[in-house]
């Protein structure tokens, strides 16, 4: 799509695995893929490549860090990170954040960051910094804190208590000169939120007074495009998987 609401299909039989809570992330003039789970095999441990999204090559057997899904990677200044995650079959949650300069290889900064080992959280890069918000551990904890580091090794506290409460499969990103938070799920109620946050510092955050039209939902993917924040699918607090787009310009 070039415009969002009109789609055209490009293929029905990829070459990648079955696979859910992968990370697809653009980086170089290709999409590469990480992670993720597979009814088929389990977890993922291949590092996939496209230069056109249609097709996609297997580049590595079998990446350097562990098994996972939940995580986060995302490219900053020319690198890419990858930020924690779970791994349902061991039991394992993980606090650990790696780096890579060829989306190739791949060595760990830090295997056990000061924050608690999670999964379902997201990362922000924002003014130079990393921001990491909430999240959930192995079991039915949440947790309602906000991180941040400069080089994803070295790690401070920026908040232990927030408006935002305890939320996972949340979305934050940069957008207009602040830090975004859009939608998740409340693990104190168990529903679905659609509110959308920005904050300066991370640890003040202000609600935009009105929530979106759509429904609260949770692991729905926003982004930045034409100046406008765009959001896709999700699933609501029914367990209902979303196939909706929405966008919104908003002013402050």
């Amino acid at each position: 799509s070039t415009d969002g609401e009109h789609w055209g299909l490009v293929t029905t039989d990829s070459d990648l695995p079955k696979l859910r809570a992968m990370s697809i992330v653009p980086f170089g003039n290709a999409l590469y893929l990480f992670a993720g789970w597979s009814p088929e095999f389990g977890h993922n441990r291949a590092i996939w490549k496209s230069e056109d999204a249609v097709h996609w090559t297997k580049v590595v057997e079998k990446a350097a860090f562990p098994g996972r899904e939940g995580q986060r990677v995302l490219e900053a200044d020319g690198k890419l990170y990858l930020f924690g995650g779970v791994n349902y079959d061991t039991h394992t949650t993980f606090n650990d954040v790696w780096i890579s300069e060829d989306a190739l290889t791949w060595v760990p900064l830090t295997r056990k960051a000061p924050w608690h080992s999670r999964w379902d959280h997201d990362v922000g890069y924002f003014r130079n910094t990393f921001w990491l918000l909430s999240g959930m551990s192995s079991g039915t904890v949440g947790y309602d804190d906000v991180w941040k580091s400069a080089d994803g090794t070295s790690w401070e506290i920026v908040a232990t208590s927030t408006p935002l409460g305890k939320r996972q499969g949340h979305v934050i990103l940069p957008y207009r000169g602040a830090l975004w938070l859009v939608g998740g799920l409340d693990t104190k109620s168990n529903a679905g939120t659609g509110d959308t946050w920005f904050t300066q510092d991370g640890a003040h955050w202000e609600k935009v007074p009105t929530d979106g039209g759509w429904v609260g939902r949770e692991d729905h993917k926003v982004m930045s495009f034409r100046g406008k924040l765009w959001i896709f699918g999700g699933m609501d607090t029914n367990w209902h998987w979303n196939n909706d787009i929405w966008y919104g310009e908003i002013t402050r």
